[in-house]
């Protein structure tokens, strides 16, 4: 009728042996109380809390938010904590600068004549371009002005950008073991 209570390092029942009246059986059940607690310190709360350690990274990654956390960690770390900030250029600014090049390396291959003129104020504020000044204008009073909700856009526009490459190992690390699987099973029955 009632539950057995059975010891994890003697490997009996106290409540059995020790039921009865009795002065002896009660300073033995005074003793299987003290034992319990001893037991429960020593080792029952540290077993529990070792498979709550050991449990919790499976629990964690069966979260999908944890995936994004654990992108936005990583590259918080390394942009801030190991100075690895990577500056990537729009398509702008590359055909900018590649044609600042062209014009470096044509001038010193000797393609230009030696009469140079200076340009004019209108040539100059038609080769302006304003609408990568607007940007940039809007860009720094955002930052300067809202620095959060900065921070907050930067954060989500690299967080989707790096969740391509987590969900792409993800699934690169539930074929590959799944190929080894594969591999072992055809070897064995080859062998067979």
């Amino acid at each position: 009728s009632s539950t057995s209570n059975i010891d994890p390092l003697f490997g009996v029942d106290f409540d059995k042996l020790t039921a009865g009246s009795g002065i002896f059986m009660m300073l033995a059940r005074l003793a299987v109380s003290i034992h319990r607690s001893i037991m429960y310190l020593c080792y029952t709360m540290p077993l529990s809390f070792v498979s709550s350690l050991t449990s919790t990274p499976k629990r964690l990654i069966g979260s999908p938010p944890i995936w994004f956390l654990l992108a936005v960690l990583i590259r918080y770390l390394g942009k801030h904590v190991l100075a690895g900030g990577v500056e990537i250029m729009s398509l702008e600014e590359g055909l900018d600068l590649e044609k600042k090049m062209e014009e470096q390396f044509s001038g010193m291959s000797g393609g230009g004549g030696g009469d140079k003129k200076k340009p004019d104020l209108a040539s100059s504020i038609a080769d302006t371009n304003f609408v990568s000044m607007g940007t940039n204008f809007v860009k720094n009073f955002i930052t300067t002005k809202f620095p959060k909700m900065a921070l907050l856009v930067t954060v989500l526009k690299d967080a989707k950008n790096d969740m391509y490459v987590v969900l792409g190992g993800f699934f690169v690390g539930l074929v590959v073991p799944s190929a080894w699987v594969v591999a072992s099973t055809t070897i064995a029955s080859d062998e067979l």
